[in-house]
């Protein structure tokens, strides 16, 4: 190799550089030594010990300029030795300068480019002066953020303007009062808003993920009239355990291979690992004093004439009371179905058609003289006790935690006091 070219290219097989520690490689380097008996008895001749080629020394140069030293060696030995020692130690300095800058500008590179990437990053993306700017636009004042978030008035005028000039657009129009967001403002505001919730929700979330999670969907009634209530104390028992409660209506596939357990109303016709009736939901028809004033409405086969005000659950149990009652309906016709069992009371009372309605919720209509039995005072047990719907407690055969179900049941059980 020429001693013009670069001798740090001669040492990338010697390299294992990491972008922040990097290993300087020991050279497989032996001194010289050399014979100063012989130079000293061969006056005319002196030989030389000879020095290691470059290739040896692994750094790239020429070989040591050494001949001078040798030839005065013949008559000082030590003068000799010290000037091969001078020569071969600043060949050595001069190979391990030259790599070191070499080491230094491979391993800080990678270093500088992530710090940039970061710093990019960062400016796409102010947290900071975003999580300032949604408190701003709640309370519309810097100084009453700055005492909501603890730091001086100045610190939030200056995250404004950082991300008004970030953006390319003016957030607020500044008033001696305090501030008021422009258009662009308010549809940023938005979505911070959105952001933050979201990130607070994945912190959350994170937090938990050491827990058991125990999914239910609970009918409406039954949750808040039965459950809700009383659930801190089945929470205190498992304190490493997430519940999650849904109160959906009607429940597809997916929702039931999302759950765990489940509180349905209905007839307890669904493929389960474990069911269980908890309450029996018996029903009355009844419809307002107005409309039984001005219809024909004493008989079965007058229900053929009337509307039905029902919910997509209770659609079931019309067709079954009308084929125990012998009598067609037209449910396309005559159906007028609603949302919830709210709905469907407010609805009849309003005289917009009759209902099957809970025991509890007939009686007290009838007893305030908002509605009327029109066909007698008879419930749907009295005429088939199969006509019955109720509230079961189902345990779908995939559940995932059988051990936690069966100690929801059993506190539900001893809570409510369940016949078993």
């Amino acid at each position: 190799m020429s001693s013009k070219e670069n001798p740090v290219s001669a040492w990338p097989q010697m390299l294992v550089v990491s972008p922040r520690k990097v290993p300087v490689p020991a050279l497989p380097i032996e001194r010289p030594s050399i014979n100063t008996s012989t130079c000293c008895a061969e006056q005319s001749q002196p030989e030389m010990t000879p020095m290691p080629d470059s290739t040896a020394l692994g750094c790239g140069f020429s070989k040591l300029p050494v001949a001078n030293a040798l030839e005065l060696a013949a008559s000082n030995s030590n003068e000799a030795q010290r000037r091969i020692d001078y020569s071969f130690n600043l060949c050595l300095k001069r190979t391990l300068s030259l790599l070191l800058i070499k080491l230094m500008y491979i391993g800080l590179y990678p270093i500088y480019q992530e710090e940039l990437l970061l710093s990019e990053h960062h400016q796409s993306l102010p947290l900071k002066a975003l999580s300032y700017f949604a408190v701003v636009a709640q309370v519309g004042s810097f100084k009453r953020a700055a005492d909501k978030l603890c730091v001086t008035p100045q610190a939030i005028s200056i995250q404004m303007k950082a991300l008004e000039q970030q953006l390319g657009v003016a957030l607020f129009s500044r008033h001696a009062s305090g501030v008021v967001l422009t258009p662009a403002g308010e549809l940023l505001a938005e979505y911070v808003e959105r952001g933050l919730a979201l990130l607070d929700q994945g912190v959350t979330l994170a937090k938990c993920t050491q827990k058991t999670h125990f999914r239910i969907n609970i009918s409406p009634w039954f949750a808040v009239h039965r459950v809700l209530p009383l659930l801190e104390t089945f929470e205190s028992r498992l304190s490493d355990v997430e519940l999650f409660i849904g109160t959906q209506v009607a429940m597809s596939d997916s929702d039931w291979r999302s759950i765990d357990l489940a509180i349905q109303w209905g007839f307890g016709e669904w493929p389960a690992e474990h069911k269980r009736l908890l309450q029996r939901d018996d029903k009355y028809l009844v419809c307002a004093p107005a409309l039984k004033a001005r219809s024909v409405l004493s008989k079965p086969e007058d229900l053929q004439h009337q509307r039905i005000i029902c919910t997509p659950l209770s659609i079931e149990l019309w067709q079954r009371y009308a084929r125990t009652l012998g009598i067609d309906l037209l449910r396309e016709r005559q159906f007028l179905i609603v949302d919830s069992i709210a709905s469907q009371v407010e609805a009849t009372k309003q005289g917009l058609g009759v209902a099957l309605v809970s025991d509890n919720v007939a009686q007290q209509g009838v007893a305030a003289g908002e509605m009327v039995m029109p066909l007698g005072d008879r419930a749907l047990s009295e005429i088939n006790p199969s006509l019955v719907p109720g509230y079961w407690l189902v345990i779908p055969t995939h559940c995932r935690q059988l051990e936690i179900a069966a100690m929801f049941e059993s506190w539900l059980t001893e809570t409510l006091a369940i016949p078993s």
